[in-house]
């Protein structure tokens, strides 16, 4: 019922922690899942450059991109 509560203390957790991917991954389809699609692709993008090895955030990244026609900006 407090989603962006919940969104706002994940995405702080990302900032606090830069190093887990784990953290990133999942304030980015927190965020994505509350209706930031922009930004958490935006996110995603970022952190796969990042953390190239984290296979979900890879996966998620290509399916939410391939459901909003953008899988060509997210390889």
């Amino acid at each position: 019922r407090r989603t962006a509560l919940a969104v706002a203390e994940l995405e702080r957790a990302a900032e606090l922690a830069p190093d887990n991917s784990h953290y990133v991954y999942v304030s980015a389809v927190a965020s994505y899942s509350n209706g930031n699609i922009e930004s958490a692709l935006a996110s995603m993008r970022r952190a796969r450059a990042r953390f190239p090895e984290n296979a979900p955030l890879r996966a998620a990244l290509e399916a939410y991109c391939a459901k909003h026609g953008a899988l060509e900006s997210c390889r």
